[in-house]
């Protein structure tokens, strides 16, 4: 019994967490295509910026965002519209595209921002307020 325990334990480390559901799914192309849309913000991005800055939404963030009703992608867009908005000053464009190269936004337990190497990590959660306001305070202070 212990053996076989064991083997779960270890399957279950080997192999990763669950594959989403198609519901889930199905949820992550729709934010993924919001966020990505050439209506949105990322076209803004590259049109401020001169260049694209990729944006990758984690499938992390589905449970804690569905179980909220709350669009992930909604979340997300406030740091690439916060981006936009930024490469709209010439000197702060400058410094931003050699910095910035992509956006991650992944699961945490509140807003936080980091770098890691060119890449801004959004940790988000639903229910965080005055994401624009953080991410552009992150933003130029990492500049």
């Amino acid at each position: 019994m212990k053996a076989a325990l064991s083997l779960l334990v270890l399957a279950t480390f080997a192999f990763g967490a669950q594959a989403l559901s198609l519901k889930e799914k199905k949820q992550m192309a729709d934010w993924n295509k919001e966020l990505t849309g050439e209506d949105g913000h990322m076209a803004t991005v590259k049109k401020n910026c001169g260049t694209n800055i990729p944006v990758k939404l984690d499938e992390n963030v589905i449970t804690p965002f569905m179980s909220a009703d709350t669009s992930a992608a909604a979340y997300c867009d406030e740091v690439v519209s916060t981006v936009a908005t930024l490469c709209e000053d010439a000197t702060t464009k400058e410094e931003l595209v050699k910095k910035i190269k992509s956006i991650s936004c992944v699961r945490g337990t509140s807003s936080n921002f980091k770098m890691n190497g060119t890449t801004l990590v959004f940790e988000m959660a639903p229910g965080t307020a005055n994401l624009s306001e953080k991410a552009k305070k992150y933003i130029e202070g990492a500049l």
